[in-house]
């Protein structure tokens, strides 16, 4: 058993400990009441190792959640479009290259004028109305293509 006077120092540093920061006082309130029931420095040195290594044990963990995140905000930053990739040219102006499907629609729109999305459909062979709505929408998105809507229609030219 501890004496008195360790004892009394116990309380006073938990008071201390209690007045900068009253979660750690929470938090080690377990290990004071240990300490003040067995002063055996075995048992005080095995209570010791075992939190430095469930504190190594949160590092490691938090640092693979880093690296983890780091992955993912290097891979955001680095992702480009799927629809249309940004590249130079050898004199320094930049161009986009789109899939094939788009250069055909605009072909289309440049050769035909203004086209509905009903036209486009039936020049790329679409079954449905929604694959060239959204090949369209996509390239007006982009700036490639202004779009006017007269009624229900609407029709797409190049800028």
């Amino acid at each position: 058993m501890l004496d008195s006077d360790s004892v009394r120092k116990i309380q006073e540093s938990k008071q201390i400990v209690q007045k900068i920061s009253e979660s750690f006082s929470h938090n080690t309130e377990d290990i004071i009441d240990l300490m003040q029931k067995n002063s055996d420095p075995v048992l005080l040195a095995a209570v010791m190792f075992k939190l430095a290594q469930e504190r190594e044990q949160a590092n490691k963990e938090l640092h693979k959640i880093y690296e983890k995140f780091d992955e993912i905000m290097l891979e955001l930053k680095t992702r480009t479009s799927p629809q249309a990739a940004l590249e130079i040219s050898a004199d320094g102006r930049r161009f986009q290259t789109l899939p094939e499907q788009d250069q055909k629609i605009i072909t289309i729109i440049e050769q035909k004028g203004p086209t509905s999305t009903q036209e486009i459909r039936a020049a790329l062979g679409y079954a449905r109305l929604n694959s060239a709505s959204q090949r369209l929408n996509g390239l007006f998105k982009q700036g490639l293509l202004k779009k006017v809507q007269s009624g229900k229609k609407v029709l797409y030219f190049t800028p």
